[in-house]
């Protein structure tokens, strides 16, 4: 009897070992699944990212550059490793103090964003419209910014003092030949 409690009692204590590194094996499975998951997930999210049309700066919430698409190396003129760690302020001509908390705030302050002047590389200066937004993932505190240069586009000169001219002009003719030949009509 004692003997065969004995038993019992290894076989309980095995069953509870095996038990333990079954499941063990199954989240070790289930990790290495949501790992192989989440890195086919972010080089979607890179290979989107590089792609998109207009200048992308991904930042941490303090303003350090976190990543650079190619539009973004392409308008400001420096590589993503030149940018990679810097303050997102390096990029205007008078940054305010990086602490400065509201300066990175105000793309986000309304759905339009804001027009500013940013540096590039060479030092020109460049207007752009830059718009902000967080993310919607789970405990995410970075940033994207969306830079877009603002097309100045030339004045079109006014036609309004050309036409009175030619106006004043057509009517003093149209006087001249009516006191030449009487009442005649001036046709264009």
């Amino acid at each position: 009897m004692l003997v065969l409690g004995i038993i019992f009692a290894i076989g309980g204590i095995l069953l509870l070992i095996t038990e333990w590194y079954v499941r063990r094996a199954v989240r070790l499975r289930e990790q290495a699944s949501l790992q192989r998951e989440n890195a086919e997930l972010a080089a979607r999210v890179h290979t989107v990212e590089s792609q998109f049309p207009q200048a992308l700066v991904m930042m941490d919430s303090r303003g350090f550059i976190r990543r650079v698409n190619p539009a973004a190396e392409a308008l400001f003129g420096y590589t993503e490793k030149e940018l990679l760690g810097n303050n997102i302020l390096r990029l205007q001509p008078f940054a305010p103090s990086a602490r400065n908390a509201e300066a990175l705030r105000l793309p986000q302050a309304s759905e339009r964003g804001v027009e500013m002047e940013v540096r590039r590389k060479n030092r020109t200066p460049i207007r752009v419209h830059m718009k902000g937004t967080r993310p919607l993932m789970n405990g995410s505190t970075d940033f994207y910014m969306f830079f877009e240069p603002v097309r100045i586009s030339p004045q079109e000169p006014s036609l309004a003092p050309l036409e009175r001219v030619v106006g004043r002009i057509t009517a003093k003719f149209q006087e001249l030949l009516t006191s030449i030949n009487g009442d005649s009509q001036l046709e264009i």
